[in-house]
């Protein structure tokens, strides 16, 4: 599947590849702000550990990465990435992002690219949205909501983050009935 170039009014959701990866990239992922909530914050980064990573993500066919950019910026100023990984059997996909430029953090940026990414691939086959996040995570769960989703499921004290268990919520949204309908139609 071609991955398209996606635009909003403010942001610019392009492929993101291996060869895109900046040290400014690398950065994010090893400041522990930004990956409080994030796996990523078990892990020490390295430039070519970031390229193996979005190498591997395209090797799968399956997942796909974009580079969130403000409309109208430099296209080398990347404020963060929104990954999915997709299961096309079953028509789902598990959404995930990260604006790691701590400058934009606030502005309706993620909420804005996450819808973007969700209208694409409800667009394109996938019937259910997936996403989880720590307890903790309150712009992770104002985001799931802003957007509509539903929390699914919790899973009791399956972090552990500062030596103390926390809650892993699981979101979801299906592909509306309206939406259904009108890609049948077509």
């Amino acid at each position: 599947m071609t991955v398209p170039v996606l635009t909003t009014e403010r942001l610019l959701l392009r492929p993101y590849y291996a060869g895109m990866v900046t040290d400014k990239h690398v950065a994010w992922l090893n400041d522990p702000e930004v990956v409080r909530y994030s796996e990523q914050r078990h892990k020490r980064h390295t430039l070519e550990s970031t390229h193996i990573y979005v190498n591997s993500l395209w090797m799968n066919r399956d997942s796909y990465i974009w580079g969130i950019y403000i409309q109208g910026a430099d296209l080398h100023m990347l404020i963060g990435t929104i990954t999915a990984h997709c299961d096309k059997h079953n028509g789902i996909a598990n959404v995930g992002i990260m604006i790691g430029n701590k400058d934009q953090w606030g502005y309706g940026y993620g909420a804005e690219a996450w819808d973007t990414i969700c209208s694409w691939l409800f667009e394109t086959g996938t019937r259910k949205i997936e996403m989880g996040c720590h307890y903790e995570n309150r712009p992770m769960r104002r985001l799931a909501e802003l957007c509509g989703m539903e929390l699914e499921a919790v899973r009791h004290d399956h972090f552990v983050v500062n030596g103390q268990p926390q809650h892993l919520l699981l979101y979801a949204k299906m592909k509306s009935v309206e939406m259904s309908h009108e890609s049948t139609a077509a």
